[in-house]
């Protein structure tokens, strides 16, 4: 008869120890670094060399994502296996969930948590976002999955073909549940049509600074000399791109999304043509709101025979918002304002209040010494 214990004195610790109150005995509370006591118990916190030696133990560890990966690595060092002896306490007596896709996927994984009918029956495996991988997903893993959800995942991604969902589906077994959703990195381009590719100028470890992306019609201007102010009046009160090209951008965009998301098993195009007008569904060229993923989420739900409706995230990927131009809301008919961006504690901007003269005050700032030295674009995935 095995041991049980949790690895980690802190809340998601103590929530373990919540959640499996009527499954398990807990025989104690493991921690590298915490000492004293926890948990609803008081008992005192071991250390880890307290316990490693008895075989009969297994552990539960209730860490954050990231730390997770740090104690996995600890006890395979210590001969020990995953699920076979040890587990991300999220995963246990639940079926595993493989969420595989770009940082659209953190924000899924946000919700899917929210929702009490998905947390009866499943957990998440804390699998790193594809930008972040060092290595393709290991078979011992994908024996243990039972629903794999990755995003439309091409061939020719530029991480190559041992990333691409096709890929994956040679890999996996009959009996895994796969699903497959868009990815719509990059259809924000029907709504930002200013956008000219990739600039990289990083704030220390974080390549994508303030702007992570071009803006031809400001990089423009202000290479000809023009002043800050008078480019927001000629975006504000001008007509920097025509209605004909607008609406042309949208139509080929919507088109390569369509075409793309025929071989996905949840389809969000006709969600967003149904509400784009009323609306904001993307923050940039690479990233929809919330609203969109919400949407997405409660189709995935709906695949897996599962029904919620109102999912929440404190998680937006609003980071590097940016203004739809007004010559290109005229065109498509958008009723919903904009007046300022990037309103949450983790956006990007040097000010509290970020209107189009601040953005295009920043932008100058920030790019100065890079203007179109823009690199290729391509989709992040």
């Amino acid at each position: 008869m095995r041991n049980y214990f949790i690895w980690g004195a802190g809340i998601e610790g103590v929530r373990a120890e919540y959640n499996f109150r009527n499954l398990i005995e807990i025989s104690g509370f493991i921690d590298n670094y915490a000492t004293g006591t926890t948990g609803s118990k008081s008992v005192i916190i071991m250390h880890p060399s307290d316990v490693l030696e008895d075989k009969q133990n297994y552990y539960i560890i209730a860490v954050s994502e990231g730390k997770y990966f740090e104690i996995k690595d600890q006890l395979i060092s210590e001969g020990l296996t995953e699920f076979e002896d040890f587990i991300y306490w999220k995963l246990f007596k639940k079926k595993v969930v493989l969420l595989y896709g770009n940082c659209h996927m953190a924000v899924v994984r946000d919700m899917l948590y929210t929702s009490q009918e998905f947390n009866k029956k499943y957990g998440i495996y804390p699998l790193k976002l594809i930008q972040e991988l060092k290595n393709k997903i290991p078979d011992s893993l994908l024996e243990k999955v039972d629903v794999l959800i990755s995003e439309d995942i091409q061939e020719d991604n530029r991480f190559g073909y041992e990333y691409s969902v096709r890929y994956l589906k040679e890999r996996i077994k009959d009996d895994i549940k796969l699903i497959v959703i868009p990815n719509l990195f990059g259809m924000g381009k029907a709504f930002f049509y200013q956008y000219d590719g990739v600039r990289n100028h990083p704030i220390a470890n974080d390549k994508n600074g303030l702007f992570s992306y071009v803006d031809m019609y400001i990089d423009e201007q202000l290479s000809k000399g023009i002043a800050v102010n008078d480019i927001g009046d000629q975006i504000k009160n001008g007509t920097p791109f025509s209605e004909d090209e607008v609406i042309r951008n949208f139509n080929d965009v919507i088109k390569k999304y369509s075409d793309r998301e025929k071989y996905c098993n949840i389809k969000i195009v006709d969600y967003i043509l149904d509400n784009y007008i009323t609306h904001k569904l993307f923050w940039d060229y690479g990233h929809p709101t919330n609203y969109v993923i919400n949407e997405m989420v409660v189709r995935l739900l709906h695949e897996m025979n599962l029904e919620d409706k109102v999912l929440c995230t404190e998680d937006e990927m609003n980071t590097h918002e940016e203004f739809v131009y007004p010559c290109v809301a005229k065109a498509l008919g958008l009723k919903w304002k904009q007046e300022k961006v990037r309103c949450t504690r983790n956006a990007k901007k040097c000010v509290s209040y970020m209107d189009l003269n601040e953005y295009i005050e920043e932008y100058a700032w920030w790019n100065a010494q890079k203007l179109r030295s823009a690199k290729p674009d391509g989709e992040c995935i």
